[in-house]
């Protein structure tokens, strides 16, 4: 049986599934001698202090002021069990509360509503629960009365006979004149202790792991056939095998007998049949994993036998084992409790600590790390916290500290963490299950988003609200409830300090155009929050003072020309400088008369030159029809092309100058030709 609510805290009474057996009272002796001590120092350490629950105490009434609040738990765990996608507990009142995956039920509030926080569990009338333990898909809970009660999946009438969910607690059918002090779940199966020392068992029994000496089912508890003589102290449950602890310290086990776990490798063993166990070791606890087996010695050492893959034996290797198999202990170490849970396996050490080795691929050791452990490793708990009980299943770990708070580590997937998250990943250290949500100064709320919870869990800072002057009480709301630090807090009427009037004495310079624009320097003393400068009735702008008041520049306005005042204005009072600037008129500019220049005669615009035709006869060759003219020799020169100068046409400037320029050519030419054909003639002519 885990023991995980073995350990209790010195201020609780013990309240654990095992509470009668062997391995409670060494457990419990182990924590008196640990908490005794812590609240020792605890309240040594807080009488040093001197520290109030809210700090500090008081505060103006504008709000602003940052206060670390006290986080009392609102309510104290005494029994807590991981299944594997929820947490449930017990609270010191008897009342169960569970978190995470609603799946069948397995929450027992009635609804199929996950739950990110611890939610009470609806209690039946007049019935306080003792122990707890879940499963996979139910739970299983102890009353005072000794009677079980299940809710959750009912698969071979693990909690119901007729195989039907249950969706709030349910009281077992109990055998008549039975009485039971202690019980476990597995997959689709309950196993509870009798106070005779016999073990119970109902539900799934395909390998025999009721121990009746069949594979037939049973949907009410079936007493296991017990060997002569032999009284059980302790039982654990895995998916498909039990193992007990006698009362003489031996180990029995029975059901399926997977790499040994039942101490040797018969397929099945359908009654309870002695293990092999090393000789003078007594052993006082005992739990089942999924595939292997833990147990707890008198001398705080810790013995595990079964599958060994993921190093979950703790004995350095990765080997099976079908005897027990010392685990490697950490130096200077005794073990309390112990807890095996999927391919891992969870111990809680004398002082407090908590260990852990196996599988790791979700962060359920707590060691900051996903990293496969084969010897113990310690989880990382926040300094000061000091835990009294454990259990971890596959997906995460859970824990209750000294002061009854809930603490869980590993996968968050389905809010089985409990601390407000949920698709959050992994939590690979220990963090606290019902987180503050909310903290009220009177009828004030503290803003969430500046809600700082320290890493212990034991406090938060909060940024306090605007309130009216007095004292009020503060309110630590958390999903379970709420708790009340009554008159810690008090707000005090703000008042504005005494400040003195401003004092102008100067100012430079004293004149300055109507138009306004000048800069001036008003020299003082109390200047620095001046609000406004008035010269006049007129404001002046671009106010700049300096920090230590003694001085401010301005810039004037527009104004009629004369003497004003001149008012600076601060929060704290009003000066004057009387008739202390001149505002001067501003001359009208001279405006020159307009010079009328006299009018000038247009420049005489030169006549371009006429260059004279010359007009040459033409007559038409005969033969071809071309234009000619005849030389004074009388040889004939054909005339320009009509292509050139079309008759009517209205020829370009640039063709009319090109063919002005071929008929001036042709007429130099003509011209050349006569001179030479007059001296041909001359000299020809006989004298």
């Amino acid at each position: 049986m885990r023991t995980d609510a073995a350990v209790q805290g010195a201020d609780q009474a013990p309240a654990s599934r095992n509470a009668p057996s062997a391995k409670t009272w060494p457990s419990l002796l182990f924590a008196l001698m640990i908490a005794l001590p812590a609240a020792s120092g605890t309240t040594a350490a807080a009488a040093k202090s001197a520290s109030g629950p809210v700090e500090p105490a008081q505060g103006g009434t504008e709000g602003g002021t940052a206060v670390v609040v006290q986080t009392p738990p609102s309510l104290k765990f005494s029994s807590i069990a991981a299944a594997e996608e929820f947490s449930v507990a017990l609270d010191s009142d008897g009342d169960a509360w569970a978190w995470g995956q609603y799946s069948g039920g397995v929450l027992g509030d009635g609804t199929y509503q996950g739950r990110l926080t611890p939610a009470r569990v609806p209690m039946p009338p007049g019935v306080s629960f003792t122990s707890v333990a879940a499963g996979p898909s139910h739970v299983i809970a102890l009353d005072t009365d000794g009677d079980a009660w299940t809710w959750g999946n009912a698969y071979d009438g693990a909690s119901d006979p007729d195989n039907n969910p249950r969706m709030t607690p349910t009281r077992v059918q109990m055998p008549s004149g039975v009485t039971f002090v202690a019980v476990d779940a597995a997959l689709a199966r309950s196993v509870a202790l009798a106070s005779d020392g016999s073990v119970w068992a109902w539900g799934a029994n395909a390998s025999g792991q009721i121990g009746d000496g069949t594979t037939v089912k049973r949907s009410a508890p079936t007493r296991a056939q017990m060997p002569d003589g032999v009284t059980f102290t302790d039982v654990g449950a895995g998916a498909s095998r039990t193992v007990a602890l006698a009362s003489d310290g031996s180990l029995w086990a029975w059901g399926y007998n997977l790499a040994g776990e039942s101490g040797d490798y018969i397929d099945r063993v359908l009654t309870p049949t002695r293990l092999q166990t090393p000789p003078g070791v007594t052993f006082v606890a005992v739990d089942f994993g999924a595939g292997h087996s833990v147990a707890l010695t008198a001398d705080g050492s810790v013995w595990t036998w079964g599958i060994n893959s993921d190093g979950q034996l703790g004995d350095g290797t990765t080997n099976s084992r079908s005897a027990p198999t010392a685990v490697t202990m950490p130096p200077g170490r005794t073990f309390t409790a112990i807890s095996a849970g999927g391919g891992s396996t969870i111990a809680l050490a004398s002082d407090g600590s908590a260990w852990a080795w196996g599988e790791n691929r979700n962060g359920n050791l707590g060691d900051g790390t996903r990293t496969q452990r084969p010897t113990p490793v310690q989880a990382q708990a926040p300094s000061g916290v000091i835990f009294t009980a454990i259990d971890n299943e596959r997906t995460h770990s859970v824990a209750i500290a000294s002061d009854g708070s809930g603490w869980a580590w590993g996968a968050n997937g389905r809010g089985e963490l409990g601390n407000g998250e949920k698709g959050g990943g992994f939590r690979l250290v220990p963090v606290r299950t019902d987180p503050v949500i909310e903290v009220r100064f009177g009828d004030e709320a503290a803003s969430s988003q500046e809600l700082r919870p320290a890493i212990d869990g034991r406090s938060v800072t909060a940024v306090t609200p605007p309130n009216v002057a007095g004292p009020v009480d503060v309110e630590v709301v958390r999903g379970s409830g709420t708790a009340t630090l009554p008159v810690a807090y008090t707000y005090t009427a703000t008042t504005d300090p005494v400040r003195p009037e401003p004092t102008a004495i100067d100012l430079t310079p004293n004149t300055g155009p109507e138009l306004g624009g000048t800069t001036v320097t008003i020299t003082g003393t109390d200047l620095a929050n001046a609000d406004s400068v008035s010269f006049g009735d007129a404001a002046g702008t671009d106010i700049t003072p300096t920090t230590d008041g003694t001085s401010l520049t301005v810039r004037t306005p527009a104004h009629p020309a004369g003497p004003v005042d001149v008012t600076i204005t601060t929060p704290h009072g009003t000066t004057v400088l009387p008739a202390a600037y001149t505002f001067t008129a501003t001359p009208d500019p001279v405006v020159p008369e307009p010079v009328v220049p006299e009018p000038t005669a247009p420049e005489p615009i030169a006549p371009e030159p006429v260059i004279p035709e010359t007009v040459i006869p033409e007559s038409v060759a005969p033969e071809t029809g071309t234009p000619t003219r005849t030389t004074p020799g009388g040889d004939p020169v054909s005339a320009p092309s009509s292509r050139l100068v079309a008759a009517g046409a209205s020829p370009s400037p640039a063709l009319a100058v090109a063919s002005g320029l071929l008929i001036l050519g042709l007429a130099l030419t003509a011209t050349s030709l006569r001179g030479r054909w007059m001296r041909r003639s001359c000299d020809n002519d006989p004298v």
